[in-house]
């Protein structure tokens, strides 16, 4: 009898320990526009090819456009389930996050992809500071135009969301 109680009673505890964790803060990030800043060594005009493109195949390769949103559910302290929507319409690519409380910066996890993400403030025309979500670049089109003269490609994703 006792063996039978306490099979059950563990049986009780396995599956209430087993139960998806619930979300207790949802931090949706809505995209308004998306902008590349390209430095280079040089800011002649013999570079306007590269820098446009640069710009272009940058873009084309965000994840999020313009009416698009990221949507961070928090299930732990220091991150939760990420659901990255391209477009408003779109299915949402689902995948994890990290982000250590009153950090600047997140960590993205999707589709194979690590992808650090810095927040800062933007103020926007109705001057309400809002969050830009600031992807650094620069070493992977620095490897991929096989060039030096590249000093920082930072994609810039401006929010609706309210900086705190």
């Amino acid at each position: 009898m006792k063996r039978l109680l306490f099979t059950l009673t563990t049986l009780l505890i396995l599956t209430a320990c087993s139960e998806k964790e619930d979300v207790f803060y949802t931090a949706r990030y809505g995209v308004e526009r998306v902008e590349i800043g390209i430095g280079l060594t040089s800011e002649t005009d013999e570079y306007d090819d590269l820098r446009a493109q640069i710009t272009a195949n940058a873009l084309s390769e965000a994840p999020v456009e313009a009416g698009g949103c990221y949507r961070l559910d928090f299930s732990r302290f220091d991150g939760g389930e990420l659901y990255i929507y391209p477009t408003a319409e779109a299915e949402p690519l689902v995948g994890t996050f990290t982000k250590s409380p009153a950090a600047t910066e997140i960590t993205f996890h999707y589709d194979e992809r690590e992808t650090l993400v810095t927040t800062a403030p933007y103020i926007a025309e109705n001057g309400i500071q809002y969050t830009v979500l600031k992807t650094d670049l620069t070493e992977y089109y620095r490897t991929m135009m096989q060039t030096e003269i590249i000093q920082s490609v930072v994609r810039l994703e401006y929010t609706n969301y309210l900086y705190y």
